[in-house]
């Protein structure tokens, strides 16, 4: 999986669960009128992924999975579904109090990570806990959906210790059961040479491709990155990864969505530069937990040429939300408010060289690769001397090498603002 045009990210899926508390009265029918009667005889076959009928008749006869999938949909607001998160919570508590581990899990996930409720250690820990006493019964009996949230468990120690060769054992029973994220998921372990699987970048875009074939969104995004850059044996064909992104985005894959506001942010992969579509993707997978689009909106509140759409306090909000998860965008642009007492901020160049240290030496991860800015701005700092530095030119000058490296690489990747800083 993957960021940008080719980083690292984790997906988040199409289910979501959440809060008990009971959603506001909205004039809408709720999703306990839709939720399955005490009478219907519960059905053992999840509804059709991409299938909102299906999902719908499937949770009306007892299907919990399907419930969650069903809050799905209104979570991302995806195939003429409207967008209502408290419809979704809705679908997603009565999907765990009956016991669906996966999504007691995604529930746990959205406290741990404040998308759409208060962020909660309390609330995340007790539903990772009860998604880890639901989810091995059902896996030990080949429920490749259960076998897939279990694998995730381990794989962001969730509840469980992390344990890197159990995630992929997991990721290969589930695909070898049908599963077809899983599969993407054996791609992306391939790509990256993970828990002892050879490294094979040529064999994952095979896997990618076929996913994508199958109906998988995600292999049709992560084989989007091999187009936009032409690496894997692809050859580079922009409008090719531009369409991979838009379908998967369309189908709710929160980071095609981020690499389809690229696109339209920085008018690349053969589309018309659009600030406004992009700002609005980006506030949408912001919502969706891909942290660096939550820097890209603090970027257009903080940058906005039009003096009564700038707000440098809502900018400030942005970077620390994003900053919080170790976003290094997020990161490098609150060093910047902090050095120079904007947004609200008290003017602190101690705490920005802090954060400027974190971004710039940020290792790779979940939304986590370091962050040219920083270095540069941490190299001047050393140059001179100050705000608890010595003057140091050795390391200025390796701070600054390290910035035009990745200068060049987000360069080569579209980024018209990296292209403006790389010296020649």
């Amino acid at each position: 999986m993957k960021w940008g045009f080719g980083a690292v990210v984790a997906v988040c899926l199409i289910l979501g669960c959440s809060e008990k508390e009971e959603p506001k009265k909205r004039g809408k029918p709720s999703a306990a009128a839709q939720k399955p009667s005490a009478s219907a005889k519960p059905t053992s076959r999840q509804c059709a992924r991409w299938d909102v009928v299906d999902c719908r008749k499937k949770c009306k006869a007892g299907h919990q999975g399907s419930c969650a999938r069903l809050g799905g949909f209104y979570e991302r607001g995806i195939l003429g579904v409207e967008h209502d998160p408290e419809k979704a919570r809705a679908f997603y508590r009565t999907a765990c109090a009956a016991s669906d581990g996966a999504a007691c899990y995604l529930l746990g996930r959205l406290h741990d990570r404040g998308v759409y409720v208060a962020r909660d250690d309390a609330k995340a820990k007790q539903r990772y806990k009860r998604a880890a006493q639901l989810l091995p019964a059902p896996c030990e009996k080949n429920d490749p959906r259960a076998c897939f949230y279990l694998g995730t468990m381990y794989k962001r120690g969730h509840g469980l210790g992390k344990d890197t060769p159990k995630y992929v054992a997991l990721a290969d029973k589930a695909c070898k059961l049908g599963h077809q994220i899983s599969c993407v998921r054996m791609g992306w372990i391939t790509e990256q040479g993970t828990g002892g699987v050879a490294k094979d970048p040529v064999k994952a875009g095979k896997i990618y491709e076929a996913g994508c074939k199958a109906g998988e969104p995600l292999g049709c995004s992560n084989l989007g990155v091999y187009y936009s850059r032409g690496t894997a044996g692809r050859e580079k064909n922009q409008k090719k990864a531009h369409a991979l992104y838009e379908s998967a985005c369309k189908k709710g894959v929160p980071i095609a969505c981020a690499n389809t506001a690229y696109s339209y942010a920085w008018g690349v992969l053969g589309v018309t530069k659009d600030a406004a579509r992009a700002r609005a993707l980006f506030e949408k997978t912001c919502a969706w937990g891909i942290w660096r689009s939550c820097s890209r909106v603090g970027d257009i509140l903080a940058r906005s040429e039009d003096t009564k759409t700038r707000d440098l306090p809502g900018a400030v909000k942005q970077y620390q939300r994003a900053c919080r998860y170790k976003e290094s965008l997020g990161c490098s642009r609150l060093g910047e408010m902090h050095f120079h007492g904007r947004g609200g901020l008290a003017k602190d160049p101690k705490r920005a060289v802090e954060l400027y240290q974190q971004a710039c030496h940020n290792k790779g991860g979940h939304h986590r690769w370091p962050d040219a800015d920083a270095c540069r701005l941490l190299a001047a700092v050393h140059t001179k001397g100050g705000a608890g530095l010595t003057r140091d030119p050795k390391k200025a000058a390796a701070l600054n090498k390290r910035a035009q490296d990745n200068y060049r690489k987000h360069c080569g990747y579209g980024d018209k603002s990296s292209c403006a800083r790389v010296v020649k």
